[in-house]
């Protein structure tokens, strides 16, 4: 029939390969116990094993699953994490920015107290955009055409942090 286990289904006949829980044509599940499968195959039932009865609707995997939020206990961890996920938001930015053409500021401060930014195209706009929502002058309309044309000629948008010793 094929390799080791491999199956053939009761209602159908189709010849399913020894991983398959359900046929793949008529989605029937295996039997647990098959005259066919020796009984000193790896494939054989043992005490314990399960077949999973759910419908998986073609689905080969479970996909996906959701993860509840939950703060990270460790501190190395939760700086590990910070950083990761700091530069993944910063990359989702700059998506956002190249694909819709929008104004975007991002101001972040970690558990340290250090500050960081993604601002596209200047701080100011995005200010200003901010806290003037209607209106935005002429020299700052300016300014973002300028640096969105800087975006679309392969220059990548600003990202800034503070410098190391800002007091000296």
């Amino acid at each position: 029939m094929g390799r080791e286990g491999d199956w053939e289904c009761s209602s159908c006949g189709n010849k399913n390969y020894a991983f398959r829980c359900f046929c793949n044509r008529c989605k029937q599940p295996r039997l647990l116990v098959d005259n066919k499968t020796p009984h000193d195959s790896k494939w054989f039932p043992r005490i314990g094993d399960w077949i999973c009865t759910g419908i998986m609707e073609g689905k080969k995997t479970a996909g996906r699953q959701k993860i509840p939020l939950e703060k990270i206990e460790k501190e190395a961890a939760r700086y590990a994490s910070f950083s990761k996920r700091r530069l993944s938001l910063y990359k989702k930015a700059s998506e956002l920015v190249r694909e819709c053409d929008v104004n975007l500021g991002i101001f972040i401060s970690s558990q340290t107290g250090k500050p960081y930014s993604f601002v596209h195209p200047t701080t100011n706009v995005v200010i200003d955009r901010f806290i003037n929502p209607t209106t935005v002058d002429l020299g700052a309309q300016l300014a973002a055409a300028e640096a969105r044309n800087k975006l679309e000629n392969g220059a990548s948008s600003s990202v800034q942090s503070p410098p190391e010793d800002a007091d000296n």
